[in-house]
């Protein structure tokens, strides 16, 4: 008998140390089945995210939100378990938590975004400074490189709170358009409004 519960405690002992958390084990997956995993929920957030998006009725965007939800949850599972590999793989996790609700989904957004940058993700600068301003604004902070448009109900669109100190040599580093081109945009945004 005591031998037996050696012998369960040596594999119990040798389960944990070749895999910490069980679970984890259970569910790995290849990692081209990860990347391809993250790539279909990043398509189904934007394929979500057409002309009509902005137009929806409240149900038509809170089911939208629970899609968001869902597909976030997972992201977050996935990343959680350290199996990110490729820029595609941190960009794709990155733009489906910048949908997100709370400030903790933009900051990772923002790593996640930052780390696809430096693997080379042409897209990774502006999606890291793109969540960077959705978390400073969702804390109550000026946004720094004016990449948000919001507004209130039949209100003008604005940047607002936006904070207009980094220069343009910065911002067109990560992708994000001048002031001059933003400004332009934002008229644009505010002249359809009116037609």
């Amino acid at each position: 008998m005591i031998q037996r519960t050696m012998h369960l405690k040596f594999l119990t002992i040798l389960l944990f140390a070749l895999c910490p958390l069980p679970l984890l084990c259970q569910e790995a997956k290849p990692q081209n089945a990860i990347s391809k995993e993250l790539e279909e929920l990043f398509k189904a957030d934007q394929a979500e995210r057409d002309d009509a998006f902005l137009d929806q009725t409240p149900e038509k965007m809170g089911a939208l939100i629970m899609r968001d939800a869902r597909r976030r949850e997972r992201v977050v599972q996935i990343v959680t378990k350290e199996v990110l590999s490729s820029a595609e793989d941190y960009y794709h996790a990155a733009m489906v938590l910048q949908h997100g609700d709370k400030p903790e989904d933009f900051l990772m957004a923002h790593e996640l975004a930052t780390v696809a940058a430096f693997k080379g993700h042409k897209q990774g600068p502006w999606l890291s400074a793109s969540a960077l301003d959705r978390f400073l604004q969702s804390i109550g902070r000026p946004q720094r490189f004016g990449t948000q448009f919001s507004r209130k109900d039949e209100a003008p669109w604005t940047q607002e709170p936006y904070d207009r100190s980094m220069n343009d040599s910065i911002r067109k580093e990560y992708g994000a358009h001048t002031l001059a081109e933003q400004a332009k945009h934002l008229e644009e945004m505010n002249s359809k409004k009116e037609q």
